[in-house]
């Protein structure tokens, strides 16, 4: 009330939102006859004759469509002037419309119709006055009577009368204002009151001889102005009494502890979903403070063996605090038995008022517990359609369980469901991560290179110069050459090793993280015809002639990424490309959306150079790896031919158009990563006879995928 006082436009807001856009626009759409002038307005009142209500005022020529086109001619003829012949004072404090017209000359102030025919204000002014009633101190049977007098004007009734529930709550009597208790004897159609839903009854009246009857629209006029009251009665402090004020009072009590109730449990329970046993703890206590129950047992469903079982037993005392125990020993019953059984298999909800004379009830459990069940209720836990366990209520402390309790149940298992069924999935991703780990652990060790691997490089890690093949230098080199001259097969391992020192020295590199590192991603490529270990050494050591012979080009840190980069570059390849992974639904293709083998390349890499033993960039700066890194991922990816063409191509309209800039870091990257996959296809460029293998290997590549 103190807030519509302080915001009159709230309830005309409020209205406006809740009345349908269909009778707003027939109230602006209708047209009519003007209001004819009338000082009966005030006359109108109710009457408790048993045959119908006295015709003690004339009847008000007005319709429905007049009053809605001429609102300030209806307001001075019949409410703001107050001519001779008329009962009721504008001024008048007493209940019925004085006490409305005087709140709207309080605001408005009193006009003569005489200055303001021809004139409209706006067609929701009567709105606002009812709203202006409603922020004053009236009760709400003052408001309705009020408002009983505004819809019989309007729709031309001749009577009208207002019904309501007596204190008792058992009959229906007639509104009378002018009594002290306000309430005239009872109808002689009253009945007992079942329906606590049943508030007021309006009854409006036409007599014999009126010149129409009701009409559709009169019944949407006051439908509307019903809905108004209907806020009205939200809206006053002053509401119900008796046993309908005492049954509203408990169910709003009832919703605020449910309220609660679901919170604190929504709180607790995510924050205990992993752990099982403190969870089922908490909807057990939970249940038993929201239904008022003595006793709470939770039984889960093993499919398996067809049996319910409990590992978890309210031991609580009747004064006591609640005690949920757990036992080393379940209890176990087959799946049909007892309450619980039923309410699995049914799916459904049951509420015994006595356990002993139900034949569905299992004695077994209070046997064994030596506990005497009473009353019992028990609803079904699902998830996914599938009933997973059933939570049972024993014993309420005062009385049987109600349909309150049954309804307050219901919402409540909706949270347990949803908190078991997130436990489930919890415990399922814990146990896939732990799986997960172990199986990397075993790939660690399988694809790391073993201690005598690295006993026979790190004796010997660089060459003698003697011993260098002078191809090294030349764009002509392939690995197949070193592999046939040398029969040592570290060969490789130790050009690269030289290679390495050539381009960045030794200091701040570890010669054994450079042999591990070096040897470990040798035994992560796989034995395909084609992208295997050789391909990847070819393609660095074109990258090592591209890097000497273009000095001053590239920095220190896109140097050492790109070298890197071009010996990861194809690791783990499965000798298929991303449109196969995509296609034949590989697990590589639901980790990338896209250049799926490049990110997974990019991804075994920083594997690799995150291991013991394989930290070769550790020396440098925070920055400076984040940068080597970042670079070394756009090399890896470059190597994508899809992302070729279109690299290429901006760059060819770079240089073209004279406004590629080495200064602009990205330009810089389109030119590593053309150098990237112009190392990837060196094979086009090398001697025929290699060039021929090559396609050979390719093609027994293409032919497996």
């Amino acid at each position: 009330k103190s807030y519509l006082a302080n915001n009159p436009d709230a309830f005309e807001e409020l209205v406006l939102e809740l009345a349908s856009s269909q009778q707003l626009e027939n109230w602006l759409k209708r047209k009519g006859k003007t209001i004819t002038k009338s000082s009966t307005y005030d006359k109108l009142s109710s009457n408790d004759n048993e045959t119908g209500l006295k015709n003690n005022s004339k009847r008000i020529p007005a319709t429905a469509d007049s009053l809605l086109l001429n609102n300030e001619s209806y307001y001075n003829n019949n409410i703001g002037k107050t001519g001779s012949g008329s009962s009721s004072s504008s001024s008048s404090t007493s209940t019925g419309t004085g006490r409305i017209v005087a709140k709207y000359d309080q605001v408005h102030g009193k006009k003569d119709a005489s200055n303001n025919k021809g004139s409209h204000f706006s067609n929701f002014q009567l709105m606002k006055i009812l709203n202006r009633n409603i922020s004053s101190d009236a009760d709400q049977l003052t408001i309705l009577y009020d408002m009983a007098k505004h819809i019989a004007t309007t729709v031309s009734a001749d009577h009208y009368s207002l019904y309501t529930v007596n204190e008792s709550g058992n009959a229906i009597c007639l509104y009378q204002p002018d009594r002290k208790d306000r309430l005239g004897r009872f109808n002689n159609m009253s009945a007992n009151c079942t329906s606590r839903q049943f508030l007021r009854v309006l009854v409006l009246i036409k007599t014999v001889g009126s010149k129409s009857r009701f009409s559709n629209n009169d019944e949407e006029i006051v439908t509307t102005f019903l809905q108004w009251g209907s806020l009205a009665l939200c809206s006053t402090k002053l509401s119900f009494s008796g046993p309908i004020l005492d049954h509203m009072m408990k169910a709003v009590d009832r919703q605020r502890q449910l309220q609660n109730v679901l919170f604190s449990v929504s709180q607790s329970i995510f924050n205990e979903v992993t752990k099982r046993n403190a969870l089922l703890e908490i909807i057990m206590v939970s249940a038993k403070k929201l239904l008022n129950a003595d006793r709470c047992a939770l039984f889960l469903v093993d499919y398996e063996n067809q049996e319910l079982y409990a590992d978890l037993f309210d031991e609580s005392e009747p004064s006591g605090d609640i005690k949920i125990v757990p036992k080393e020993k379940d209890i176990r019953f087959p799946i049909k038995k007892g309450i619980a059984g039923y309410t699995v298999t049914h799916g459904q909800m049951i509420n015994v008022s006595d356990a002993y004379k139900d034949p569905r009830f299992n004695r077994d459990i209070d046997i064994k517990t030596g506990y005497t069940t009473r009353s019992i209720l028990c609803m079904p836990i699902m998830n996914k359609g599938r009933c997973i366990g059933a939570i049972q209520m024993v014993n309420k402390i005062s009385g049987d369980f109600t349909k309150e309790d049954e309804d307050a149940f219901k919402i409540f298992t909706v949270y347990c469901n949803l908190a078991l069924h997130t436990s489930e999935i919890y415990v399922q991703l814990r146990k896939s991560e732990s799986k997960r780990k172990v199986a990397l652990d075993s790939y660690f060790y399988h694809s790391s290179c073993t201690n005598e691997e690295m006993e026979d490089i790190i004796a010997s890690p660089y060459m003698l110069t003697e011993s260098i093949p002078i191809r090294i230098e030349s764009i002509n080199f392939t690995a197949d050459d070193a592999t046939a001259e040398f029969s040592d097969p570290n060969v490789l391992p130790r050009l690269f090793l030289h290679m390495f020192r050539e381009l960045f020295g030794t200091t701040g590199f570890d010669v054994f993280d450079l042999c591990r590192f070096t040897l470990t991603c040798r035994k992560n490529y796989r034995r395909v015809p084609y992208h295997n270990w050789y391909h990847a050494f070819n393609v660095t050591q074109s990258m090592y002639y591209i890097i000497k012979n273009s000095p001053g080009v590239f920095d220190r840190l896109e140097c050492l990424a790109m070298f890197i980069a071009c010996l990861c570059h194809d690791l783990d390849h499965r000798g298929t490309n991303n449109a196969f992974q995509v296609k034949s639904e590989n697990p590589l293709a639901d980790l990338y959306s896209t250049s799926v083998l490049e990110q997974h390349h990019f991804n075994m890499t920083v594997m690799i150079l995150q291991r013991d033993g394989h930290t070769i960039l550790s020396s440098l700066s925070k920055e400076d790896h984040e940068i080597v890194m970042s670079y070394i991922h756009d090399a890896i990816i470059a190597t994508d031919l899809a992302l070729y063409f279109g690299n290429r191509s901006a760059l060819q309209k770079l240089v073209d158009n004279n406004e590629f800039d080495w200064n602009i870091p990205r330009h810089r990257s389109r030119v590593r990563g053309l150098a990237m996959t112009a190392c990837d296809l060196i094979a086009v460029a090398k001697p025929w006879e290699y060039q021929f293998e090559t396609v050979k290997q390719i093609f027994a590549e293409f032919y497996d995928q």
